[in-house]
């Protein structure tokens, strides 16, 4: 869950927080980022770019 209650962190007038990603036990961040230009030409492609576009923009 990415956000929480106000009640779950005993502030009752709170409003709702996002969830810091690094629990104290280890859980939370589960994934290492992604390498520089992992999903460029995902990313393009559902932009509508072309093969030959997408190639320059990328190197590829």
């Amino acid at each position: 869950m990415l956000v929480v209650t106000p009640s779950a962190i005993d502030w009752a007038e709170g409003m709702p927080q996002i969830r810091f990603p690094i629990e104290p036990n280890g859980s939370g961040v589960r994934l290492s980022p992604p390498n520089l230009d992992q999903h460029s030409v995902d990313i393009l492609q559902e932009l509508g770019y072309d093969t030959s576009s997408i190639a320059r923009l990328t190197k590829h």
